[in-house]
């Protein structure tokens, strides 16, 4: 699956996950700055931790998806 930044056509250079390419995944990172728009009012809304936070993630929902038809979950 591509990245996050390509996935939701990010252009924040000073995100953590800007032109990462080592195979780590955004849910992976604290410092991310993310692009989904359901993210940032969950951000704003709760002290949740990161992981947690992503559930609501249309890129990590699907990303999850694809880990588990791979077997990687």
């Amino acid at each position: 699956m591509e990245s996050c930044r390509e996935y939701f056509c990010c252009r924040r250079t000073n995100c953590v996950m800007y032109q990462r390419e080592d195979g780590v995944n955004c849910w992976e990172m604290e410092g991310t700055l993310c692009n989904s728009p359901a993210l940032q009012q969950i951000e704003e809304d709760t002290h949740k931790d990161k992981e947690a936070k992503c559930d609501y993630c249309i890129y990590y929902r699907q990303a999850q998806k694809e880990l588990a038809l791979k077997g990687k979950l």
